[in-house]
C-alpha cells in the first residue's frame, strides 16, 4: 500500500536530532525521499540519513545554517540538483535557549530570531518558488512550520523564544493566504512539552511534576509530532491551510491550577 507521501521529496531543516529526526524518519516511512539538513551535528545527521535509507528511500545530507541566506541558497540548490524538486518543506530548525529577559542582549535576540523566524522565511521563500515552478504535471506543495505552544502561552526565561514562535505562527497564516493561488498549503504544528536528546534526562520528581500538568498525563514524543506532520504533508490535508495546531496533550486547554492528584492529596478530594 502506498504511503501518505509516496515518491514526494521532503526537506526537513534541523533534522539531525529530536523532532526533526522523527519527522524525517516518518516521512521516509510514508514514502518520501528526504533532504536532511543540519547546522553543526554532522554525526546526528548521518544517523537520521541511515534511518531514511533503512526505510528504502533516497536521502541527501546538507549542512546549512538556515539563518544565513547564502547557506539556504546552497541547501535548495543541492536538493533540486539531486531530486529535481521539493514537494514538502518542514521548517523545524530552531533555538530554544532559555534566558531571563534582563540578561538577553542584542546578540542573543538576533541569533534566536535568525534561526527561529528568519530561517522560516528564507527556506519558505525558496521552497515556494520551487513548488510554483515545478514541471511534469505537478504543481503546488506543502510547507509545515514547527512553532510552539509558547506562541500563546509561555514560562519564565522564554520571552524571546516566545516572541519568535508567535511570529512563526502568524507568518504561517499570512503565507497560507499569499500562496493559496499556487496550490501551496502552509500549516504549523505548535508542540507542547516534547523532551529531546539535548535536554538530557529529567529527574524523576521533576518529570512527574511536568506530567501532572499535562491532561493526557505524559509528554509528547517526536513520533507524535511526526505523525501529524506526515498528515499535513499528504494529499489528505489538501483543503487545510493557515492553521496552527497545538499538539500539547491538552496543556493549552487547562487553567494553571493544582492538579487533581495534588488536590486529592492535600484536600482529600
Amino acid at each position: 500500500m502506498a504511503g501518505l507521501v509516496e515518491d514526494k521529496v521532503a526537506l526537513v531543516t534541523g533534522s539531525s536530532s529530536g523532532i526533526g529526526k522523527g519527522i524525517a524518519r516518518v516521512l521516509a516511512r510514508e514514502g518520501a525521499d528526504v533532504v536532511v539538513n543540519y547546522r553543526a551535528n554532522a554525526d546526528g545527521a548521518e544517523a537520521t540519513a541511515k534511518l531514511v535509507r533503512q526505510a528504502g528511500r533516497r536521502v541527501l545530507v546538507v549542512q546549512a545554517d538556515v539563518g544565513d541566506a547564502a547557506a539556504v541558497d546552497r541547501l535548495f540548490d543541492a536538493a533540486i540538483e539531486t531530486f529535481g524538486r521539493v514537494d514538502v518543506l518542514v521548517n523545524n530548525a530552531g533555538i530554544t535557549t532559555r534566558k531571563p529577559f534582563l540578561e538577553a542582549d542584542e546578540a542573543f535576540f538576533d541569533a534566536m530570531l535568525a534561526t527561529d523566524l528568519k530561517g522560516v522565511f528564507l527556506c519558505s521563500r525558496l521552497a515556494a518558488k520551487a513548488m510554483k515552478e515545478e514541471t511534469g504535471g505537478q504543481t503546488g506543495g506543502r510547507i509545515i512550520n514547527i512553532s510552539s505552544i509558547h506562541d500563546r502561552l509561555t514560562s519564565h526565561e522564554f520571552s524571546i523564544y516566545a516572541a519568535a514562535k508567535a511570529a512563526v505562527s502568524q507568518l504561517t497564516v499570512g503565507m497560507a493566504v499569499d500562496l493559496a493561488d499556487e496550490n501551496i498549503t502552509v500549516n504549523a504544528i505548535a508542540p507542547g512539552w516534547v523532551p529531546v536528546e539535548s535536554e538530557g534526562e529529567y529527574p524523576p520528581d521533576l518529570f512527574e511534576a511536568f506530567c501532572e500538568r499535562v491532561p493526557l498525563g505524559r509528554p509528547g514524543t517526536p513520533q507524535d509530532v511526526a505523525e501529524l506532520a506526515a498528515f499535513l504533508a499528504s494529499d489528505r490535508s489538501a483543503w487545510l491551510t493557515g492553521q496552527v495546531i497545538h499538539l500539547d496533550g491538552g496543556i493549552s486547554c487547562m487553567i494553571n491550577m493544582p492538579s487533581r492528584k495534588r488536590d486529592r492529596e492535600l484536600y482529600g478530594l
